[in-house]
């Protein structure tokens, strides 16, 4: 039932393909079982969020561990009535009850900021490429806990996909349409090939 749902839901998300990376990383080592939860309402499953294991390298060879979580959705008729707040705040709390130190994702900054999210800049981490782009996003778990961690920050490979092979995996549920781009993943793909600029607040 419940990748049912999100095979259904999850289109209307940012990039087209989180249900087929939800299928994938359940099954990994890297997916953090902890983390993974669903909002029920009206006895429905109307959302979820998961999470897995990423790392910074720092920038002397050494690597940090961190989290990432996504994907993360809300089902349409349920949108804007807090679902994904809710999701995330609750994670959040349950990540630092299990000693975890930082989250880095790569979202809008509008959105994420309220939880507290700040861009890598500020803690000098960057992307594989070296880059310091709009879109990645930190939140430190406990005060200092990214202190004197610099580096290039790498998720999970999961998120690395052909979308020849998610359009396969949808092959093997009924056929739904599409939904065109949205103004969240408009505002996704802008942010994740951005870089700050010196005129920019961190």
């Amino acid at each position: 039932m419940f990748l049912e749902v999100c095979s259904y839901f999850i289109y209307s998300s940012i990039l087209g393909c989180e249900h087929y990376v939800l299928h994938k990383m359940r099954s990994l080592p890297s997916h953090i079982k902890e983390l993974a939860f669903v909002a029920i309402k009206d006895d429905n499953i109307v959302g979820n969020i998961t999470y897995t294991k990423s790392f910074v390298k720092t920038e002397s060879g050494t690597f940090f561990d961190t989290i990432t979580f996504g994907p993360i959705c809300a089902a349409p008729a349920y949108q804007g009535q807090g679902i994904g707040s809710s999701l995330i705040k609750h994670s959040v709390e349950v990540a630092k009850n299990l000693g975890y130190k930082a989250i880095i994702i790569y979202g809008d900054p509008a959105y994420y900021e309220r939880f507290g999210f700040r861009n890598g800049k500020r803690f000098g981490i960057c992307d594989p490429d070296g880059k310091y782009m709009k879109g990645l996003q930190v939140l430190e778990l406990y005060k200092g806990a990214l202190d004197g961690v610099t580096g290039s920050f790498f998720h999970d490979p999961v998120y690395e996909m052909e979308e020849s092979e998610a359009a396969e995996f949808d092959k093997t549920f009924p056929y739904k349409e599409r939904v065109s781009e949205t103004e969240s993943q408009r505002k996704f793909a802008e942010m994740i090939v951005q870089e700050y600029n010196s005129e920019d607040e961190l």
